[in-house]
């Protein structure tokens, strides 16, 4: 679930939400993409005013890797193409 923590509503016409895999809680050039949404503006997604939420879905097949513990990071609005006053808030990291 994606939630709107602004005050304003959406704006962008096109964004794309992404999954990761991780060894750590930050995203960064080698964590391994697993999948990605794009959205669209007149989708259920959009617009999302504020507190809104929407649900969004991503199949993915978990590659060979290396034994040990992985992080799923969940990137919402992953190449910034919504205006934010706060984009450090755009990434979610689970066990």
């Amino acid at each position: 679930t994606v939630t709107n923590a602004g005050v304003a509503s959406s704006t962008s016409e096109f964004w794309t939400d992404q999954i990761y895999l991780s060894t750590d809680e930050t995203l960064d050039e080698s964590d391994v993409l697993l999948g990605s949404q794009g959205n669209f503006f007149g989708s259920e997604a959009s617009p999302l005013g504020p507190a809104e939420t929407y649900q969004v879905s991503i199949d993915f097949v978990v590659p060979d890797l290396p034994f040990g513990s992985y992080f799923l990071l969940l990137v919402p609005d992953a190449f910034g193409e919504e205006p934010e006053t706060d984009e450090l808030d755009n990434i979610v990291a689970r066990p």
